[in-house]
């Protein structure tokens, strides 16, 4: 997991010690290395407003972040507006179950050894798309839209 702070949220971290600056290059570089490993990529804006400016980019795991933490330890539901939604082309599909594995959301299974993509808690995030190694998996773009994926039943 490795986050991007901006503006005033940059220069705190530099300040403080916990960031340093980076180039575009080392960025798009993070960023690259980050898609391969399968993180997802979420704009932090300030008061969670997104007309607001950008204060931060995590490129976040489902074991590492907190956000997604909270989420898969059924401690509180999972909120982001996206303006994409993974689509599956299903003659490419080998049921390899990459996707399944992968989502950080867990808003994919496979149906008769196709990937079916839950859309109402899919977010967009495109870490499928990116890790199919067949590439039977596209974001389509939506425009903005709320996501809300109610709290995980954790058994007792």
């Amino acid at each position: 997991m490795n986050c991007f702070l901006l503006d005033k949220s940059a220069q705190f971290g530099i300040k403080y010690n916990f960031g340093k600056p980076v180039s575009k290059e080392e960025a798009l570089k993070i960023c690259r290395e980050s898609e391969d490993y399968g993180l997802v990529h979420k704009v932090i804006h300030v008061n969670s407003d997104p007309n607001r400016g950008i204060e931060a980019i995590c490129n976040c795991c489902k074991c590492c972040c907190g956000i997604f933490q909270l989420y898969h330890r059924g401690i509180m539901p999972f909120h982001t507006i996206s303006s994409y939604l993974a689509k599956v082309n299903e003659e490419d599909c080998v049921g390899c179950g990459t996707c399944e594995q992968k989502c950080p959301i867990e808003a994919i299974n496979l149906v008769d050894a196709i990937a079916n993509i839950n859309e109402d808690k899919c977010i967009g995030c495109g870490v499928c798309a990116h890790l199919c190694p067949e590439g039977a998996i596209h974001l389509e773009r939506t425009g903005p839209r709320d996501v809300f994926v109610p709290m995980k039943k954790i058994p007792t």
